[in-house]
This record gives C-alpha cells, structure tokens and sequence, in this order.
C-alpha cells in the first residue's frame, strides 16, 4: 500500500509518549543507535596519532554524530511526507527537532566522558577512547536493562536482558580486537 507508515529509524513515537528519565522523554532506539555507531567509529578510525589530543577526539566524536542526526531526521522526514502517514505540520517539525538534539546529546554524554577522563583523570588520548568505549557499552547495559525492566522481566530475565546489551557493547569491542590486534 502507497500510503503506509514509514519505515523510518525508529519506531514513530510521539514526543509525549516517549520513554522519560525524569522530566526527559527519550527514544532509546535513537540513543542505541547513535552509542553503537559512535563505538564502532571510535573502534575502526585510525587516524588518531595525527589529531591534536582532546581536541581532535571531540571533532570526530562530533562531526558524524551531527551527519547521522541530519541523515535520520531528514530520512524520517522525507519518509512522512512520501508515505504521507502525517501532515508537515508544526508537531512533525517538533518532533524531528527533539530527535535532532537527542542524537546530540549522545555525543555530549561521549565528551562528558571523554572530560572526565582526560581533564579529572588526566588520562592520555588513547586511555580516553578507551574509557568512552566502556562507557558506551555500560549505557547499552543498562538500556537492556531499562527494557528488560519495563517489558515486565525480572530476576534471571532481566538480568538476562541487561547482558543482552553487554552483549552488543563487547561484540563492538571484538571488532576492535579484529581490526586492530596490537
């Protein structure tokens, strides 16, 4: 059928709806989207050693973050008015710009991170990737877990479902292991 939803990145969830920590709504498709693409960007470039510390960490943690929010949002866009499934309206617009900045601030808890770790724990570069690296992965844990919680697991299931997302974090740390073996 023309007219169908799209298939978009995420389910289309309206802002009102959404998953909330504290007064924040949240997507959490989004928010795993953006850590696992941010994981495996941080796992396969390789050109750290021509950056200038810090600073050069921040632009590539940054500048594809910013591509990948402007790459979902204007897909989802361009998939709502092709299949029609909402009107371009002031609540679509909203509802793109909230998504926009979500992807954003996964990029802004990576670099609170990455302060963390270099300016408080004055960690060299390479230690930092590292440490946002397993920040990452404890972000996926605990949505695993967030899920597992709210589909009415407990005990054995939700801890099951909390490693489910260890899970996916160490399987991004493998291809690390894989592409760079040193």
């Amino acid at each position: 059928m023309v007219n169908e939803p799209p298939n978009g990145s995420h389910s289309p969830d309206p802002v009102g709806q959404r998953f909330r920590i504290g007064p924040i709504p949240l997507d959490p498709s989004i928010w795993i989207y953006t850590t696992v693409s941010l994981m495996a960007l941080l796992v396969v470039y390789d050109g750290w050693s021509e950056l200038e510390g810090v600073g050069g960490i921040v632009l590539v943690v940054v500048g594809p973050t910013l591509a990948l929010a402007v790459a979902h949002v204007f897909a989802d866009f361009v998939g709502h008015v092709i299949h029609g499934s909402r009107p371009t309206d002031a609540l679509l617009l909203r509802d793109l710009a909230f998504n926009f900045w979500q992807y954003l601030m996964v990029a802004g808890a990576a670099l609170a991170t990455l302060f963390v770790s270099s300016v408080i724990l004055l960690q060299p570069p390479s230690e930092s990737i590292r440490f946002m690296l397993v920040g990452a992965t404890v972000s996926l844990t605990a949505w695993g877990g967030i899920a597992g919680w709210r589909g009415g697991y407990r005990g054995v299931w939700l801890v099951a479902a909390a490693l489910f997302g260890l899970l996916v974090g160490f399987l991004v740390f493998g291809f690390q292991i894989l592409l760079k073996p040193h």
